[in-house]
């Protein structure tokens, strides 16, 4: 460290300034607002706690105002390291051409929000979620470069292990509350009492949280060396996947599955020796679920649904249908008309708000429950085509690159497609989306091979 300090105070010249930084100083630096976001919950928790009146999306705007300076900052001092150690800038746009496909979808919102009209929800978001256009934008440009410019495996493995150290913590006292063990009075302003939701304000969000938490641990309990952080790692996932159950989201838990079943896949491409480690996970995940269904045996009934849902799937019968998913079905077939009406720029931002309520008015709801189809009726099927874009290629680089994938690269990678699977069946929100592109970030790995220094500031 004092090596680099007396760098820096020596430098005369931007090339200079390239040598003087380490990819270690780079990720760190990054780190910084991820830090604050992986801790948010249990900020967002203190400060609810100390005055009633403040909200989660107070406590995250110091991260949004944090973000676009760390974000860009990292991506000139990633795009010149590189280049000082002889990329041309060419190679290096190619290398990170997932923010090309980023900056594409970012444009096309604006052009989408153009014609549809800068509505209040496309300037600030409405009440409940807070997403305005320019949170969509910042998801891939601002969230998705932070996470890029992490590429240290040891600042990555302590960044996981932040975000499950505070969602254990909230696991823990969500669970005691709901248990009557404890009473937190921030647990019960607007969330709903049916469900295990925590600080969020619904049970569906608090699951797109804990699917986090599970396929971290999974990950990290498979890659951890030392034996006590290995033990530490199957207690959370142990811990995680118990709460997920109680709360009782079935889409969260099934995309849990699916990306449990795409790593052993992995594994098995790319690192036989850890397969046993994984069945051990497995284990530990299955007793998880066990212990939730004995702490909440009447969920036992809501996931036995499944198997009809699945069913109905299938049917050919169209009430059948429009039952899957406690009524996503109507959802889903609500918001593919009015794609196919506006398929091009779609309604803008909360544009199908109004069609959703009106044929859901029992239920509420004015999403589709689906970020997919979400995606192509506030912005048009070209913005969702390149969302899938830039996701698509990162995951494309990582099955091009399968033998040198990293550790922590690859428990992003699981973390992601548990992610995107989940978002079958939900919608993006301002407190969870960010994982996701901060996670989708992390899975990136550049194909060029990067320098290593003997200071690691």
């Amino acid at each position: 460290m004092i090596r680099f300090l007396k760098r820096i105070h020596n430098i005369k010249s931007f090339s200079e300034l390239w040598d003087a930084m380490t990819w270690q100083g780079i990720s760190t630096f990054a780190a910084v607002p991820l830090f604050l976001l992986f801790l948010m919950p249990l900020i967002a928790l203190a400060c609810i706690t100390a005055d009633p009146m403040w909200t989660y999306i107070m406590s995250l705007d110091t991260v949004r105002k944090l973000m676009p300076v760390f974000a860009v900052a990292a991506l000139i001092c990633v795009v010149g390291k590189q280049h000082s150690e002889n990329h041309p800038l060419k190679t290096i746009a190619a290398d990170r051409h997932t923010l090309f496909w980023f900056l594409a979808f970012s444009a096309w919102l604006l052009l989408s929000t153009a014609v549809n009209g800068f509505t209040r929800e496309a300037r600030i978001g409405d009440e409940y979620r807070g997403e305005a256009v320019w949170t969509f934008i910042s998801y891939g440009l601002l969230y998705f470069t932070c996470g890029m410019a992490v590429s240290s495996e040891k600042v990555k493995k302590w960044l996981y292990r932040i975000l499950l150290s505070g969602s254990s913590v909230l696991a823990v006292t969500a669970l005691l509350d709901r248990a009557g063990v404890i009473r937190v009075d921030a647990f019960h302003i607007t969330q709903d009492p049916y469900y295990l939701c925590a600080i969020f304000s619904n049970g569906n969000h608090y699951a797109y949280f804990l699917l986090f938490g599970v396929l971290l641990s999974a990950g990290l309990a498979i890659y951890e060396e030392a034996l006590f952080p290995r033990l530490l790692a199957f207690g959370s996932l142990l811990l995680h996947t118990a709460a997920l159950v109680i709360n009782t989201c079935r889409g969260s838990y099934l995309a849990c599955i699916a990306a449990l079943i795409a790593l052993y896949i992995a594994l098995r491409i790319i690192d036989r020796k850890r397969c046993k480690m994984f069945w051990i996970v497995l284990g530990v995940f299955i007793a998880g679920t066990v212990i939730g269904y004995f702490c909440e045996p009447r969920n036992l009934a809501r996931y036995i649904r499944i198997a009809s849902d699945l069913q109905n799937m299938v049917s050919t019968d169209e009430l059948a249908s429009a039952r899957v998913g406690s009524h996503r079905g109507i959802l889903w077939s609500l918001t593919l008309k009015c794609i196919a009406e506006k398929p091009l720029l779609g309604w803008g931002t909360e544009g199908i708000r109004l069609t959703l309520l009106n044929a859901m008015e029992e239920y509420g709801n004015d999403r589709p429950h689906n970020e997919y189809l979400q995606y192509a009726a506030f912005y048009g099927i070209p913005a969702l085509c390149m969302y899938l874009g830039a996701v698509g290629s990162v995951y494309r680089r990582a099955f091009c690159q399968r033998a040198e994938l990293k550790p922590m690269t690859v428990i992003a990678l699981t973390a992601g497609i548990g992610y995107l699977c989940s978002a079958f069946f939900g919608n993006t929100m301002y407190y969870t989306a960010p994982y996701f592109f901060v996670t989708l970030g992390f899975a990136f790995q550049s194909a060029h091979p990067q320098k290593a220094s003997a200071d690691h500031a």
